[in-house]
């Protein structure tokens, strides 16, 4: 009660509101309640990528996908990559990431990827690197939406799956939340074996879960959402830092690439929505860089996803393949800066 009478003022008008009284006593208007609730739903939805099938040709390539990805990916890889550019993956740059991460992927796969794309089974990793202070806390997990109990977790707290991309949902208040909706949205998400129609084997081998886990609050004057500092690590070395920031909605999110000696800003290495602003080196950058170095230094290459909150360092995420290794949001002299020394 005390949390919910603090933390109105950060959903709803206050004309709203009749009256409130510290002492927990207090009188809101039904339409406040309402306003409310939905508000928070809306919030909630804004930040969650929900790509929708609303052509022929989208279902046709979606069944094509399923069934190429599952007997031969490799092959499924080419053509998504050929549909996305216009070329050929052999026609791409020798220098290029995308190219690089085809080999490895296809040529040189390595067991660990699995371990590490399981975002559960990656802490146990990430503590055997002596990092078990970057974790944050899962409260629970499920491998049944049916059994989530909301009354058991905090009053805000992060939703994910532990098996794929694109499944967060950041919950600020579960008392106002459509509860039904969260669980229809896993129950899809669980029943989905992620990685068969983007051509990622490596995420086939991992059990899904629903997991619940500690939820940051922003802390950045420059970002209307928290700031997620992914650092692309070749041999433990991450010359390059992306910058995401405005990400309370999905759709209105932008990044800009840092080189990391010096915090120097590189305009022109994002193609979509790249920002301008000049961002603040982050206060634990070199933590930061020292924590990329201890996970990623046995690997080829590796995108460490972190957060910094008030000073301190979070982990998020390892990624081996970002973006299916077919992006096209870096200019094709990023790709090569990045790729060359793999």
């Amino acid at each position: 009660m005390q949390w919910y009478l603090e933390n109105w003022h950060r959903t709803i008008p206050s004309n709203l509101l009749l009256s409130t009284n510290i002492d927990a006593n207090f009188n809101l208007s039904r339409d406040y309640e309402d306003a409310r609730s939905a508000y928070v739903i809306v919030k909630m939805q804004d930040g969650i990528f929900q790509p929708q099938i609303t052509t022929f040709k989208e279902l046709y390539n979606h069944y094509r996908n399923i069934i190429i990805g599952k007997f031969n990916p490799m092959s499924l890889a080419k053509i998504l990559f050929k549909e996305k550019f216009g070329y050929s993956i052999e026609n791409e740059p020798i220098n290029s990431l995308n190219r690089k991460l085809f080999n490895l992927a296809f040529f040189n796969p390595v067991d660990i990827w699995t371990t590490l794309a399981d975002k559960l089974a990656v802490r146990k990793f990430v503590k055997s690197k002596g990092c078990a202070d970057i974790l944050l806390t899962v409260y629970k997990y499920w491998d049944n939406v049916g059994v989530i109990d909301f009354s058991s977790l905090p009053n805000s707290f992060v939703l994910k799956c532990n098996h794929d991309n694109g499944s967060t949902i950041l919950v600020y208040d579960k008392f106002s939340v459509d509860k039904s909706f969260i669980e229809d949205f896993y129950r899809r998400k669980l029943s989905l074996p992620f990685g068969i129609e983007t051509a990622e084997p490596h995420y086939l081998g991992i059990k899904p879960f629903v997991f619940a886990e500690e939820l940051l609050e922003n802390d950045k004057q420059f970002s209307s959402g928290l700031v997620s500092y992914k650092f692309f690590s070749v041999h433990g070395k991450a010359k390059f830092c992306q910058v995401i920031y405005d990400t309370e909605c999905y759709d209105e999110q932008k990044s800009q690439i840092y080189e990391t000696n010096g915090w120097i800003q590189c305009p022109g290495y994002i193609l979509k929505n790249e920002g301008r602003m000049k961002i603040p080196q982050p206060t634990s950058l070199m933590k930061m860089l020292e924590v990329v170095e201890r996970l990623s230094s046995e690997i080829s290459f590796c995108r460490v996803d972190l957060y910094e909150y008030h000073g301190r360092v979070y982990f998020s995420e390892m990624t081996l393949m970002p973006a299916a290794g077919r992006i096209n949001n870096f200019s094709q002299e990023l790709l090569c800066l990045i790729g060359k020394n793999i």
